[in-house]
């Protein structure tokens, strides 16, 4: 995302990757599984959200995972000079010898 939104930083980056995940894998499980024998668990299977399947629960992470990195990035310090500079030169290589 830094390379569409230079506000982007690593706190905002890692947390949205970590929320993604975990919300993929509940979405998953959820829909999947209804229980887990083996600890004792019952009845934890719930209905898929608007008719996605557990196969397509990356839709959910995706879009936690850029919410989170918008809250995140914005309520931290933005990236240095030298990072948003390290970008640019990614996004814009022809650039970088003038």
């Amino acid at each position: 995302m830094a390379f569409f939104w230079k506000r982007a930083n690593a706190a905002g980056a890692v947390s949205g990757m970590v929320i993604g995940l975990l919300v993929t894998l509940y979405y998953m499980v959820r829909v999947q599984v209804d229980a887990i024998p083996w600890l004792g668990i019952q009845g934890i299977g719930m209905e898929p959200w608007w008719g996605i399947q557990s196969t397509s629960a990356g839709v959910w992470g995706v879009a936690a995972g850029f919410s989170t990195i918008v809250v995140v990035s914005l309520c931290s310090r933005p990236p240095s000079k030298a990072t948003q500079d390290f970008v640019e030169s990614v996004r814009y290589p022809e650039l970088e010898g003038s």
